[in-house]
């Protein structure tokens, strides 16, 4: 059974850009921001109420998963994770 979502994540070409931006514009910031070299991702953690916003960029472009999701479908919802009871 679904219980809520858990997180949105958004693909973007430039992290520092787009950190910016949600801070100017929403006042979110990132509560952490890890490198994930095995999937060449970056990923920075926004909590928003019991969410969380995930901003999604490559390691370097067109690099991995997320490299190419940007390269043929440009910037934007790239997944939306739920919280489940059981799986």
């Amino acid at each position: 059974m679904i219980k809520r979502i858990d997180h949105i994540a958004i693909a973007v070409k430039n992290m520092d850009d787009t950190l910016n931006m949600y801070k100017r514009a929403y006042g979110l910031e990132a509560i952490k921001i890890e490198t994930y070299e095995e999937v060449k991702a970056i990923i920075a953690f926004i909590p928003v109420g019991e969410c969380e916003i995930h901003l999604l960029t490559p390691t370097e472009p067109r690099a991995g998963m997320i490299g190419q999701f940007l390269e043929e479908k440009g910037e934007g919802i790239h997944h939306i994770g739920l919280r489940v009871e059981d799986i």
